[in-house]
């Protein structure tokens, strides 16, 4: 009987993940929020470098955290307001197991603390 319920969860997860329109990226190539959050290329091979670009001022600190599908802390950066050019800020990784992964960028303004936050989806082929 739990193996049953166990298979029973396992398919209707799939089925739920399968038929959600809003795991897919309108644009595949290019994925952007209103935080100006902008991952390329999405999906990435494994070994291939993976920009994340950030809107972001000289007053905020940012923060980057990599996350694998099991919510296992891949890989983080933080970049503070020296690193800033042209308003945004870039990250580039290497990502090397084939999966899915989140993205997930903290901007901190450093002189009132305020944190804004945003996780993007990240595929590994």
């Amino acid at each position: 009987m739990k193996k049953l319920q166990h298979v029973f969860c396992i398919l209707l997860l799939i089925a739920t993940i399968t038929s959600s329109p809003s795991l897919y990226a309108q644009n595949p190539s290019v994925e952007e929020d209103v935080l100006g959050m902008e991952i390329f290329p999405n999906p990435v091979l494994n070994y291939q470098i993976l920009t994340i670009e950030v809107k972001a001022t000289k007053e905020e600190i940012v923060h980057f955290y990599i996350f694998d599908f099991a919510g296992k802390l891949v890989q983080q950066s933080i970049n503070n307001i020296a690193q800033i050019e042209n308003e945004s800020i870039q990250l580039k990784i290497q990502l090397e197991d084939e999966g899915l992964y989140f993205a997930k960028v903290v901007r901190e303004n450093k002189d009132t603390h305020y944190k804004t936050s945003c996780v993007k989806k990240v595929y590994v082929r």
